[in-house]
Parts: C-alpha cells; sequence; structure tokens
C-alpha cells in the first residue's frame, strides 16, 4: 500500500460524493492494532447512484475491476445476488497499473446498516478529507475494550522503569495506546514500510505483491 496512492483514492471518492466506509485490515490499523494488509476494502452504500459515482471516481484515477464488470452490472442487485449464489463472490477486486501497490476491494453486499455504521464511524482526517473507517463493534476486534480505555503510562520519576510494560498484555497495551495516537497519515506510512520490507525478504522476483480475484 502506498501513502500517495490512498490519498489520491479518497480525494477522488471525496470529491464524486460517495458514501463509503473503509473495512479490512486499514479499519483495525486506524482503530490502533497493528496489522499488515496490502490493500484497500471498502463497503459503498449500495444504491445505484452511489454505486455510479464510485465506478467513476475510480476511473478518473485509473482503477478498473479485474473482471469484466460493469457499473451498471455492479448496480443491479439481482445481478449480485447472483454472483454471491453462485460465485461465492465476497468483493469485487478494482487494479491500476500506476498503483500497483495499492488494489481495492469493494463489497457486493453492505454487510450492516450503512447508515447507522456510517453515523457511528472512526473519522481520520487524510490532508482535507475526513475518511472514515468501520466501528470496532463492527469489525468484531477481539478484547476491543482496551484500545477504548486509554491506558495511561504510569509515572514512579524521572527515568524510571513502567513495569507494567514489563508482561506480555502490558506491552500488548502499549503498543495499541502508541498505535492508536498516529494520525493516519502515519499509518498508512507505516503499512506502506511494512509493504517494502516483505518484499526485500521475499527477495528478486518474488514481491508480496499480489493480485486477488475473489469469485
Amino acid at each position: 500500500m502506498k501513502l500517495g496512492s490512498f490519498d489520491l483514492l479518497v480525494q477522488a471518492l471525496e470529491k464524486a460524493g460517495v458514501r463509503y466506509l473503509v473495512a479490512g485490515g486499514l479499519a483495525v490499523n486506524a482503530h490502533g492494532y497493528l496489522r499488515f494488509t496490502r490493500d484497500v476494502d471498502l463497503v459503498l452504500q449500495l444504491s445505484p447512484e452511489n454505486i455510479l459515482a464510485a465506478f467513476a471516481a475510480l476511473k478518473t484515477i485509473g482503477y478498473r475491476p479485474l473482471v469484466p464488470v460493469t457499473a451498471a452490472d455492479f448496480a443491479n442487485p439481482a445481478q449480485r445476488e447472483q454472483w454471491i449464489r453462485d460465485k461465492g463472490m465476497t468483493v469485487l477486486n478494482f487494479w491500476c497499473d500506476q498503483h500497483r501497490d495499492t488494489p481495492v476491494d469493494i463489497f457486493v453486499t453492505e454487510p450492516f446498516d450503512f447508515d447507522q455504521e456510517y453515523g457511528r464511524a472512526l473519522a481520520k482526517p487524510l490532508g482535507p478529507v475526513a475518511v472514515r473507517f468501520v466501528s470496532i463493534p463492527t469489525l468484531k476486534i477481539d478484547s476491543t475494550s482496551s484500545i477504548c480505555e486509554g491506558f495511561p503510562i504510569r509515572q514512579s520519576g524521572e527515568g524510571a522503569i513502567d513495569w507494567s510494560l514489563c508482561t506480555w498484555a502490558g506491552a500488548e497495551r502499549e503498543q495499541l495506546r502508541r498505535w492508536a495516537a498516529l494520525s493516519l497519515e502515519e499509518i498508512v506510512r507505516a503499512q506502506e514500510e511494512m509493504q517494502s520490507l516483505a518484499d526485500r525478504l521475499a527477495g528478486p522476483g518474488n514481491s508480496t505483491t499480489e493480485t486477488r480475484i475473489r469469485v
């Protein structure tokens, strides 16, 4: 995932007035859990107008579906139901040659009440855009209360050791506290660096960047 690509993506969606929520690994990161992710998972409000606007916005920055699906096809509820029933389709994959490290997956269903979730979504700024992420209860992350409670670090004097961090649970709480405090730009940059490291470790010709078609 590349910060420049993600920034361009959310700006295009914002400019087109698309109603969407970011789900998947990136949403998990936005809430404070460090998790490596390569793609951007989006849940659209599946009204025909919103779908057409989303497809058009993606096209303006070079994204196209990996399978021959048009915006009109995707806007047809009966067609989406057929894909789910006959092909087990969960998302439609989008690809862009100019943004190869940032593929986009769009869910073929609204897995929750979109308006309700949109209202309680976590919003993080990225430049002039407020990016909305699926809420913690909807993401169904285990032990999510640890993120919400804050976990202030106890201080027992200048330079003193906080012994609460010398346990697995204590270290995890501190990692969550620090990660949740990062800006969205810092989170996406961290994902970019992790992908770069994974590619270097994989060696020449074995990049971890891959194309996934879920149909």
